[in-house]
C-alpha cells in the first residue's frame, strides 16, 4: 500500500497547522506494518574521519533533513517531528521570518521544545521552563562488550509498556511514535517492562541514545548501564558515532555516562514553550 500523496508536501505555503493535523489523521489510518517500514531507516557505514562533529551543535536541524527528511513537517525556515512522534522544533537561523513560518507549524496551545539555541521569543509564545543541558559524545574507541543476555528488542507491541516506563521519567519527550525514529531495546522482569532505551535522533554519521530509564523497583542493578553500553556497540555496528544528551542537573545521569566513556561536548539551552492562543 502506497502513502498518500499528499504526504510528500513540505506544507512550503500557508495554512501548514491544518495541512499538519490532517497529515497525522492520514498516517492513522494506514497499516501499523506499513508506518514501521516508513520509520525504518537504512543506515550507510562512514568513515570517522569524515565525519563532520559539527552536524551535533545542531542536532534537531540536522536529524530533520538528514536521516529524518521524510518525516520532517515544514520548510524551507522551520521544521519539526510530527506532535506523536517528537515535541522537538528548529529554524535555520531563528530569523523573525522563521519564527514566523515556526509559527505556522504549531497550534494555537501545543508546546514544543527548542533545543541547542539562544532564542529571543516574541509575544506569540509562552516560555514554560527554560534549562541547560550538556551533549555528551562518544571518543574514537570501540566499546568493550559486555553479557547483555537479558537484553531484547522491544517491538510494536511494546509501545504501551514504554509509555507507561517513561511517563515515570520523561513524559514530554517519549511519544506514541517515538519508537519507530530507531531501534529500542528493553531488560524485562517479572513480566514488565524494567528498563529501557533507544535511538531518538540521527544524522549523517550520528545517532542519539535517548530514553534510558529504569523502573523505580529495579534501579539499582546497572540495567540503564546494560543498556547504554548495548547500544554504544549497536550504533558503532552500523558505523556511525553514539551521542546523548542529559539535563546538566541531572548528576547521576552524567556519572554513568562518564564511567562509560563518553566525553562532553558542549553546554547548551533548551527551551519548552506554547504558542499563545489567538
Amino acid at each position: 500500500m502506497n502513502p498518500p500523496p499528499s504526504t510528500k508536501s513540505r506544507f512550503w505555503n500557508g495554512g501548514r497547522a491544518v495541512e499538519c493535523t490532517v497529515l497525522l489523521r492520514l498516517r492513522a489510518m494506514w497499516p501499523r506494518e506499513f508506518e514501521s517500514r516508513l520509520f525504518r531507516q537504512t543506515r550507510k557505514r562512514v568513515d570517522r574521519k569524515t565525519v563532520d562533529t559539527a552536524y551535533l551543535d545542531n542536532p534537531v536541524w540536522n536529524s530533520l533533513t538528514t536521516c529524518h527528511s521524510d518525516i520532517a513537517l515544514g520548510g524551507p525556515g522551520a521544521l519539526r517531528y510530527p506532535s506523536d512522534i517528537a515535541p522537538f522544533v528548529d529554524t535555520r537561523d531563528w530569523s523573525r521570518a522563521d519564527l514566523d513560518e515556526l509559527a505556522e507549524l504549531v497550534l494555537p496551545g501545543e508546546q514544543v521544545c527548542a533545543a541547542g539555541v539562544r532564542v529571543v521569543w516574541d509575544e506569540r509564545w509562552e516560555i514554560d521552563t527554560q534549562f541547560e543541558a550538556i551533549q555528551m559524545v562518544w571518543p574514537e574507541t570501540q566499546i568493550e562488550r559486555t553479557n547483555d543476555s537479558e537484553i531484547v528488542r522491544l517491538t510494536d507491541g511494546d509501545v504501551p509498556a514504554m509509555l507507561e516506563l517513561t511517563a515515570l521519567v520523561y513524559p514530554a519527550y517519549f511519544r506514541e511514535g517515538t519508537a519507530r525514529l530507531g531501534a529500542y531495546f528493553g531488560i524485562k522482569q517479572e513480566g514488565r517492562l524494567a528498563a529501557m532505551a533507544g535511538i531518538r535522533l540521527a544524522m549523517t554519521g550520528f545517532q542519539e541514545i535517548s530514553a534510558v530509564c529504569t523502573h523505580p523497583d529495579y534501579r539499582g542493578r546497572g540495567y540503564a548501564t546494560s543498556l547504554a553500553q548495548h547500544l554504544v556497540g549497536f550504533i558503532q555496528d552500523a558505523g556511525d558515532v553514539p551521542f546523548l544528551h542529559t539535563e546538566e542537573e541531572n548528576e547521576a545521569a552524567r556519572s554513568i555516562y562518564h564511567r562509560l566513556g563518553f566525553v562532553l561536548k558542549r553546554k547548551f539551552p533548551v527551551w519548552i514553550v506554547t504558542l499563545r492562543q489567538g
